[in-house]
């Protein structure tokens, strides 16, 4: 039985005595690799556009897991520890994804939500583009631009307006 080591000088000594084919070899690897890199680079820089904040480069996502099973809720009492513990962060905020039923005067719609910490918006670097943000503690709801334009089509009377949450849906 061989080994891997015995693999491996056999194999150095097939590539030495072929230099041709080693050279190849090994250009090919090469050519590869350089033609996977670009490929997947221009991928990503077409198809996966920059986060819509001032400075996407400085996010990191914070979570927890339990038996390698995706991200878990983080508590409230462990995300004030966050909060307090990493001072080398500029700010950490947090963000839970949820389905509600939502009516702002309209037909009733099932929308995938996030309900987020009070320095969410502040974190980011972003600012509403109509309203404003509340003070904290204060409860509130930001809406994106696409349901702004399709739901209620694009009125600005919506700020201030009530609006009912039903949730979670299911």
């Amino acid at each position: 039985m061989y080994g891997i080591s015995t693999d491996l000088w056999l194999g150095w000594r097939q590539l030495r005595s072929h230099p041709l084919f080693a050279l190849s070899a090994i250009s090919t690897i090469g050519l590869a690799i350089a033609a996977n890199t670009i490929i997947a680079s221009i991928a990503a820089a077409v198809l996966l556009p920059p986060l819509p904040v001032p400075e996407p480069g400085m996010l990191v996502r914070i979570g927890a897991t339990r038996d390698g099973r995706g991200h878990l809720n983080v508590s409230v009492p462990e995300y004030e520890d966050l909060r307090k513990s990493i001072p080398s962060l500029d700010g950490v905020a947090a963000q839970r994804v949820n389905e509600v039923v939502f009516n702002a005067g309209i037909e009733p719609r099932q929308l995938g939500v996030e309900f987020v910490s009070d320095n969410y918006f502040e974190v980011l670097g972003v600012t509403p583009a109509v309203g404003i943000l509340v003070a904290s503690g204060e409860r509130s709801i930001v809406i994106s631009h696409a349901l702004w334009q399709s739901a209620l089509g694009g009125s600005a009377d919506i700020v201030g307006a009530p609006v009912r949450v039903s949730g979670p849906a299911g």
